[in-house]
């Protein structure tokens, strides 16, 4: 699972990079440049959200025996799959307008004067993806929980190396590509946790 939980990280990390990016690119764009500290307010508020939800997790299952466990984890593997099915057909859907969309969004935004406008954006985008990453990497972990923990690992990490590699403009990256191939490698990979999840509630039922 380590490929998986590395996979889903990167893919999920990077894209709430981008969406950051595209902002505070436009915000360049239009002289603006002031209003990037409610973007990277939003955008760390999001990630502390995510990764609340993450120890809550931890907790509640940190408290459950017998069959409840299997139940919860069951319930985590049908809800992963849900969600990383969901997101890679609303990825698929929507990669082409995500730009002007958010765009749009800042020039609203700006134009009333709403800065909050641009932390709720920040926020919105990052927490979207940290809830994905948290729902689906649940699921795995209890398929195994080291190999996900190094997985997660690996997935900052380049995704750090590559969004300051895109930022100095030394590397660019075909996102249309990328997110093709990697949802299919996502759906792939995402089609042992069904089972996974009849096997536990079986195992609760029994």
């Amino acid at each position: 699972m380590v490929f998986a939980s590395f996979l889903v990280t990167f893919r999920e990390a990077l894209e709430a990079s981008l969406i950051v990016t595209i902002v505070s690119a436009y915000l360049r764009k239009i002289g603006r440049t002031e209003l990037n500290r409610y973007l990277l307010a939003g955008s760390l508020a999001a990630v502390l959200a995510s990764l609340a939800l993450g120890w809550a997790i931890r907790l509640i299952y940190g408290e459950l025996e017998g069959p409840a466990t299997q139940v919860f984890e069951g319930t985590a593997a049908l809800t992963a799959t849900i969600v990383l099915t969901y997101m890679v057909f609303w990825m698929g859907r929507n990669a082409r307008a995500i730009r002007h969309e958010i765009e749009q969004r800042v020039d609203i935004a700006v134009s009333r004067g709403q800065t909050y406008g641009i932390f709720a954006l920040a926020f919105v985008a990052v927490v979207r993806e940290g809830i994905e990453t948290v729902l689906f990497l649940t699921g795995v972990f209890f398929l195994d929980p080291s190999g996900t923990v190094i997985g997660i690992t690996l997935g900052i990490g380049t995704v750090l190396i590559l969004v300051m590699l895109l930022l100095k403009g030394t590397y660019k990256l075909d996102i249309r590509r990328f997110f093709k191939y990697s949802s299919i490698l996502l759906v792939v990979l995402a089609a042992r946790l069904p089972w996974f999840c009849v096997h536990e509630l079986i195992e609760a039922a029994e």
